[in-house]
């Protein structure tokens, strides 16, 4: 069966452990910080409700829908925090392992993608000031929108046909779109290769004159 602990207007809940098949339900005007969410259990967080410094561990949930809040959640291996419509997260921390997810209408800003984490921008999402680390990713796939990101050593941000990405800052050893990238690296090497051919021509011309 499943638990719920139910936080309503003027309630506050901290430290709550939502383990197997409980549930963490957060309302408007109610407050929960600092819960720890298990493999099963999930933070739910409602308009007008606010969740802070949640962590969300492997098999483990936190989502917040329209008008709720989160901020300072961090998802570990196996983790997701999902941001749909309406709603917003905040100074997100994503470890080797994790996810967020931001769904069309979703808002997720400053969030960190450490080495093995992943943030994922679809269609109709927007994510702003992300900083991605080495080995962690920022993907925007079609109609969803990057602004600002970081991409540190060894870190990338992946700009999927129909994405958008604005301001990036890009440090040594970062990757601003691998598979643009590679598409420029063979588009160049085709241009190589062209070049060559009619130094060729010219050359072969040259000569038979």
């Amino acid at each position: 069966m499943v638990g719920y602990e139910v936080v309503s207007y003027g309630g506050v809940a901290s430290g709550t452990a939502v383990n197997g098949d409980g549930v963490e339900l957060v309302f408007a005007g109610g407050t929960a910080s600092g819960a720890v969410v298990g493999s099963g259990g999930a933070e739910v967080v409602f308009a007008g409700g606010t969740a802070s410094g949640a962590t969300v561990n492997g098999g483990g949930l936190a989502v917040v829908l329209s008008g709720g809040v989160a901020s300072g959640t961090v998802v570990t291996s196996g983790g997701s925090e999902l941001v749909f419509a309406g709603g917003t997260a905040s100074g997100t921390v994503v470890t080797s392992g994790g996810a967020e997810v931001v769904f069309a209408g979703g808002t997720a800003s400053g969030a960190t993608v450490n080495g093995g984490g992943l943030a994922v921008v679809l269609s109709g999402g927007v994510a702003s000031g992300t900083v991605v680390t080495s080995g962690g990713s920022e993907l925007v796939f079609a109609g969803g929108t990057a602004s600002g990101t970081v991409v540190g050593s060894g870190g990338a941000e992946v700009v999927f046909a129909g994405g958008t990405a604005s301001g990036a800052t890009v440090n040594g050893g970062g990757s601003r779109g691998r598979a643009l990238r590679r598409r420029r690296e063979r588009h160049g090497r085709d241009q190589r290769r062209q070049r060559a051919r009619l130094r060729r021509r010219h050359s072969e011309r040259h000569g038979g004159g």
